[in-house]
Order: C-alpha cells, then sequence, then structure tokens
C-alpha cells in the first residue's frame, strides 16, 4: 500500500488501496485477506484452521494499523480483531463527504511553503493533488442544507476557478516572494503560467546558496536549479561597442 489514512479526506482512497492490497494476500486456496473484513473468513473451531485465521487476522490487522496516520490508529490501538478495526475507521470516515470537504478546505488554507523542506517543484505537486482532490469531493458533496441559499453552488462554482486555483497557490508562499506574487497578479497570468513561472523563479535570498541535492537546512535552504539555454542571439551593436 502506498495511501496512509489520515481522516475523511484520503478514507475512500484509502479504503480502495486496502482493499487492493488484501485481494491479492491469499490466505489459502479459498481466501484471501479480504475475506477476514466481509466476514467470509471466520475463525474455526478447528486447530490447524484456527491458527491459520489467526496469523491471517494478525496479518490484516497490521496491515490497516501500519498505514494509518497517528492521530487515526490512536482510535484502534486496543482492538484484536481487524474486521473491528476496519468497522471503526469505516463508521468514523466513510461516506462524511461534508465532513471530508471542509478537512480539505481547511488543507488547502494551510498549505505553506517551506524551501527548508521541500523544492518548489514538490510543494506544486502537493498542492495540485490536493486541489484536484478538492474539486472531485467538491463536485459530489452533498452539502445542502434545508435553508440552503446557495452555499453548495457557490463552492462548485469556486472549485471550477482558474483564478481561485491560483490565488491559493500564491497564498501558500513565504513573505519573500512578495514581488513576484505582485507581478503575476498585475498580469493576472492562467494558472499554468503561474505555476511554470514559480517552478522557473530563484529568490533572492537562495541566489547566494550553496546548492544541495538533499533536504535543505535553515541555513541551507534547498535552491530550484534553472537551466539557462544558450540560444545563440548575439547583440551587434553591444559587440561593436565592447
Amino acid at each position: 500500500m502506498n495511501v496512509r489514512l489520515s481522516g475523511a479526506a484520503n478514507y475512500p482512497e484509502w479504503v480502495t488501496s486496502l482493499n487492493l492490497f488484501l485481494r491479492i494476500t491469499d490466505i489459502n486456496d479459498r481466501h484471501d485477506a479480504w475475506d477476514l473484513i466481509t466476514g467470509d473468513f471466520r475463525k474455526s473451531t478447528q486447530a490447524a484452521e484456527g491458527k491459520i485465521w489467526q496469523k491471517a487476522n494478525g496479518l490484516t490487522l497490521l496491515t490497516i494499523l501500519k498505514n494509518c496516520e497517528d492521530n487515526v490508529r490512536s482510535r484502534i490501538g486496543t482492538y484484536e480483531l481487524a474486521k473491528d478495526a476496519y468497522d471503526e475507521l469505516k463508521k468514523a470516515y466513510e461516506g462524511k463527504t461534508a465532513t471530508e470537504f471542509y478537512a480539505l478546505l481547511d488543507s488547502l488554507t494551510n498549505i505553506a511553503f517551506d524551501d527548508r523542506k521541500a523544492t518548489i517543484e514538490k510543494h506544486i505537486t502537493h498542492y495540485e493533488a490536493t486541489w484536484n482532490r478538492f474539486v472531485e469531493v467538491i463536485s459530489r458533496a452533498d452539502l445542502i442544507t434545508a435553508e440552503d441559499d446557495g452555499f453548495r453552488a457557490g463552492l462548485q462554482k469556486f472549485a471550477k476557478s482558474d483564478r481561485a486555483k491560483v490565488e491559493f497557490l500564491l497564498k501558500s508562499l513565504p513573505a519573500y516572494y512578495s514581488n513576484t506574487v505582485q507581478n503575476i497578479r498585475a498580469k493576472n497570468h492562467g494558472y499554468d503560467d503561474v505555476a511554470r513561472k514559480l517552478r522557473e523563479y530563484v529568490p533572492a535570498r537562495q541566489k547566494g546558496s550553496r546548492r544541495k541535492e538533499a533536504d535543505g537546512s535553515k541555513d541551507d535552504p534547498l535552491v530550484l536549479k534553472v537551466e539557462k539555454k544558450d540560444n545563440g542571439k548575439r547583440c551587434q551593436y553591444c559587440i561593436n561597442k565592447g
């Protein structure tokens, strides 16, 4: 598995990944690990069968625990049966569309680029993944109440806005990007152009930093490497003037 459950926001992705992983984990010639979750593989009173079930339960429970973030794992830390642990997570997070939506909205609001921990490329990739998930959820979110005043429709329109996508990305940048942010806003660039410009830009505070391939530190932040290509063009006037 490559998905760790953090809450309602990524529960659908997590449960899909878990399902696929457990289905390819064979217990015997009749059952796979997912059958413990569905209840199709039950503990037998026969010693040999019971021992196989016990090992399968331990493997499945360990798989679930290892693929949960700490805040989620604490909900099921005392469970001894994989099915009980799964059912608890399902009850907590499945179908919580509104909860999932607000968690994603909170993530978008609080995403911040830290050049000591990641490159701008990684930051943009993380932002786009969060934004795309937000758009997916709001397209099916049941946010209409008895006194709905157009809130859901407004949010869906917002999620389709290229300008909104740009502004949330710009909001995630630190203060030393302020001049670049102002220039981008003044020219009203679309999202693709903004992302491209940010990938090419090296802030002044980073230009004198020693470049590293590994993670940066407070005194030695990660720096975006820009490849400058010689297009062969020369100014004849400048050449004549030395």
